[in-house]
């Protein structure tokens, strides 16, 4: 059997499902092949990916994402006060991973923060030295953001604006750029904004680019690009705001950022960092955003280290509520978790930990039993059908935590 999002390295992480292999998870969850014809009115309409991300895969997310610039003298002051992590100096090249919380220590944005100094293009510089940056938020979220700096802004010199003619675009770490390495062209400079995605290994590079250019001469975008990486995301448990980070109740380490190089423990004081820090030096964390495998087979999941994506099941499955409740199969007890969304059989949920995964917290045992312990997410009123959840905690939280530290 062909190795299966393996995570011990990029490559084997993002590899592809052999067919024999879909067939008997299909077959596994008392499905046949030729019964599975998507009953999903929304997995009708999207069509699912047919297999994960090839690992040299380039994704366009002009849908997903919106950037946001700021530029004046107190720019990078003001960022370094309101959001988790080191504003980079306005000349740097590499930008970073970072979220905005409220005052209660709860996150309301997460988002990448590009320098764009070194950038000649008029519409990110306005001709000037004052320090200029590039904030790449979720687009349901921009106006949301604007509303907040300018809430915060007071007496700050900066201007800040949504900038509608550039796209961001998710590449691997070994992808050469146009213009790299060659002569500089008229855009080679903008190639420079962006940064590691560090949030998990895989994740590869981000890259801003005007609208009108692509990461490399004659490179094909596909139309599924924006669920194919929600996949991708998913399948390395990597969560965002809006739709898995809760805006302004979602806790910081509970929606991973610290082990996603989102804070620095050692920085300053920020909006919301007594909470950030109280929770992490006193503190146990119970709670936390894992990716999740669904299924309906009357028996548990053969024991794998990482899910297995299926789209020849995952078509058949029923619409699932967010926030939809994760409690035990055939158990009473306290809720289990919060289900966030899926593509397909892949998912992402808040689980508590000593419950739904062997993780021990504090010297206290997990109650969890892999054998035994199996447990469903609801539906909603009136349906019957149970569909299971199974949690996987990703290598990369015991190998990662808190990378901020590490890099």
């Amino acid at each position: 059997m062909h190795p299966i999002m393996s995570l011990r390295s990029t490559a084997q992480r993002l590899g592809y499902i052999c067919r024999s292999c879909s067939q008997k998870r299909a077959i596994s969850t008392s499905r046949g092949l030729r019964d599975a014809v998507p009953v999903n009115p929304e997995s009708q309409r999207i069509l699912l990916p047919p297999g994960p991300p090839a690992e040299h895969r380039v994704f366009k997310l002009s849908e997903s994402r919106r950037l946001i610039s700021i530029q004046g003298r107190d720019a990078a002051d003001f960022l370094h006060g309101i959001t988790t992590n080191v504003v980079p100096d306005s000349r740097n090249v590499e930008g970073l991973y970072s979220a905005f919380l409220t005052a209660q220590g709860r996150v309301l944005y997460d988002v990448f923060i590009y320098p764009t100094n070194h950038s000649r293009n008029a519409q990110l510089t306005n001709d000037s030295d004052d320090p200029a940056f590039l904030i790449d938020v979720g687009a349901e979220l921009a106006p949301e953001l604007l509303k907040h700096i300018r809430r915060y802004k007071l007496r700050s010199k900066f201007v800040v604006k949504a900038v509608d003619d550039f796209n961001v675009w998710s590449v691997p770490n070994s992808f050469r750029l146009e213009g790299e390495g060659e002569e500089a062209t008229d855009h080679s400079s903008n190639l420079k904004i962006g940064c590691v995605d560090p949030r998990a290994p895989g994740m590869g590079r981000r890259v801003v680019l005007p609208a009108d250019v692509s990461p490399s001469e004659g490179l094909v975008t596909a139309p599924d690009d924006e669920i194919t990486y929600r996949l991708k995301r998913y399948l390395l448990g990597v969560p965002e705001t809006p739709g898995e980070i809760m805006s302004g109740s979602g806790l910081p380490q509970e929606s991973n950022i610290d082990y996603m190089s989102g804070i620095n423990f050692h920085k300053g004081c920020y909006v919301g960092q007594e909470l950030t820090i109280r929770t992490r030096h006193t503190g146990v964390v119970r709670k936390r955003i894992l990716p999740v495998q669904l299924y309906t087979s009357p028996e548990p999941l053969e024991k794998t280290d990482s899910p297995v994506y299926d789209p020849v099941f995952g078509a058949t499955l029923p619409v699932i509520p967010a926030s939809g409740n994760i409690s035990r199969v055939n158990k009473k007890g306290r809720s289990a978790g919060k289900f966030f969304g899926s593509v397909g059989n892949i998912g992402l949920a808040l689980c508590r930990l000593e419950i739904m995964t062997g993780t021990s917290l504090g010297g206290e045992g997990p109650s969890f039993d892999p054998e035994v312990d199996e447990f469903k997410v609801d539906l909603g009123e009136g349906v019957g059908e149970v569909v299971k959840v199974k949690a996987f905690v990703p290598e990369w939280h015991a190998t990662g935590a808190v990378t901020n530290e590490v890099l």
